[in-house]
């Protein structure tokens, strides 16, 4: 049997997440969906890689999942380094909700008051630590990456950096600087091998 790419079965898994942009983002129903969107997502990549190791697939290569995201919106409290508004923290909420049932093995946080503040509750609800990178590092994604080697991580960083480490882990220039009102962004990106071997999804919060 001719080995059979695991990214071509992880596309698969994209279609499930596509109809959920056809609801009210601030509906029961959005959330909902988004919710299973997520689950599936994170379940359907282990479910097949197992089936295709029971068939027969020779050397598959189990996918590690990051979960890129902004953090929410800042507060305008005049400081190098303000924590989060009322937005920004109804925002949060909205996250926790929606991933409260996927597995998540690490959370990473660039070392600013919003990103630390975006994902503490979600670390807070895992027992896990919040642990530090730094913004535009190819060896501290490179590190992530080898770290947890088969696993899911979210990434918490800024409107720049997101959008490039995307980028780094797909291989070419496809993702811009989010703008300043920009916030509620989910890139999921499935990387098999950094820079050849990765698929993104989308989802909106």
């Amino acid at each position: 049997m001719p080995r059979l790419k695991i990214r071509t079965i992880l596309h698969i898994s994209l279609k499930f997440q596509v109809y959920g942009t056809c609801f009210n983002q601030n509906s029961e129903r959005s959330a909902n969906f988004k919710l299973l969107a997520v689950n599936l997502y994170m379940k359907s990549a282990l479910i097949l890689l197992y089936f295709f190791i029971a068939i027969g697939c020779t050397n598959p290569e189990p996918p590690t999942t990051l979960i890129l995201l902004r953090h929410a919106e800042k507060d305008n409290d005049g400081t190098e380094d303000p924590g989060l508004k009322p937005e920004g923290i109804a925002r949060v909420e909205r996250l926790k909700k929606m991933l409260e049932q996927s597995q998540i093995d690490a959370i990473y946080s660039t070392n600013f008051k919003r990103t630390r503040q975006t994902v503490a509750p979600l670390a807070s609800q895992r027992d896990l630590a919040v642990q530090l990178y730094e913004s535009f590092s190819a060896d501290d994604i490179e590190e992530i990456l080898a770290r947890h080697s088969g696993g899911t991580v979210l990434i918490c960083g800024h409107s720049n950096n997101i959008p490039w480490t995307a980028n780094l882990l797909i291989g070419k220039e496809e993702y811009k600087d989010y703008k300043d009102s920009e916030y509620g962004i989910l890139l999921i990106v499935s990387v098999v091998k950094k820079g050849t071997n990765a698929k993104v999804t989308r989802l909106d919060f």
